[in-house]
């Protein structure tokens, strides 16, 4: 739905990807930090505008619909979530730190 809305591919993952987590262990460790990895997991309940929220968190300011269309598209997405039921996210979080 947001591919089309934009009219492009989605594929940016934020740096959360695991080369991108390599590289910014790979950073850490040249600067001269001990490098420590932890995960937490955890499933969340969203709804409708917390997905909303989230997609438009994510889109640049050009690609933001105008504020007058946001109810619209808003309800496009209460169409395609909610006759699938409550949608729950799995989360995992991965923190990188550095000590010295």
């Amino acid at each position: 739905m947001v591919s089309s809305y934009l009219g492009t591919p989605l594929h940016s993952t934020c740096g959360t990807d695991d080369t991108s987590q390599s590289r910014y262990a790979d950073a850490l460790s040249a600067a001269g930090y001990a490098v420590d990895s932890q995960v937490v997991s955890y499933d969340a309940p969203l709804s409708v505008e917390e997905i909303v929220g989230g997609v438009f968190s994510a889109m640049s300011p050009s690609q933001l619909p105008p504020p007058e269309a946001r109810p619209a598209f808003t309800e496009r997405v209460r169409e395609a979530v909610v006759p699938h039921g409550p949608v729950r996210e799995q989360v995992r979080v991965r923190i990188l730190t550095g000590t010295r």
